[in-house]
């Protein structure tokens, strides 16, 4: 299936950042972005734009490389999130883990208590954070990829005045 998001921009100052004409605009992106949302993570994705101007091919073609890499980048940044949030789950298990084995050696009752409520708490942490919080990421993830290889249309309805 394909998720369609349909642009209207009236002026071409609307499609780039405000700084610079090297980004596109954070209020387009957002948009395309939660016009996706909604439908399933998987389905690809088709941005047509409609323009209130003219565009030559170069610029079209400029355009669509900005909206894609865009979005390219935001892959790259959620996965980083998502790799050093798993990797400080991991962490948590394994000290939860060898506070447990510790709580089992022989030590002094006080400390003995304190280990195993630290590690419990940081293997039940550390396991729900694995099997639960991880989901939001993913689909995010996924998201963004199917945003990164959408299929951009334009359409002009451009009136000379």
């Amino acid at each position: 299936m394909t998720t369609e998001v349909n642009v209207l921009l009236n002026k071409k100052r609307y499609f780039y950042n405000r700084y610079s004409e090297e980004i596109v605009s954070d209020d387009l992106i957002n948009y395309i972005y939660h016009e996706s949302i909604g439908s399933n993570f998987k389905n690809k994705v088709k941005i047509n734009i409609k323009c209130n101007f003219e565009v030559t091919e170069e610029e079209k073609e400029k355009m669509m490389s900005m909206i894609r890499n865009n979005f390219k980048k935001q892959v790259q940044e959620e996965l980083y999130s998502y790799e050093k949030e798993q990797d400080r789950k991991g962490i948590l298990l394994a000290l939860g883990i060898a506070l447990l084995i510790l709580y089992y050696t022989n030590f002094t009752s006080i400390l003995k208590d304190v280990m195993l409520i630290v590690g419990w708490i940081s293997v039940c942490s550390s396991i729900y954070g694995l099997i639960f919080s991880s989901t939001k990421s993913y689909v995010d993830i996924n998201r963004l990829k199917n945003l990164s290889k959408s299929r951009i249309y334009f359409e002009w309805y451009y009136e000379k005045k």
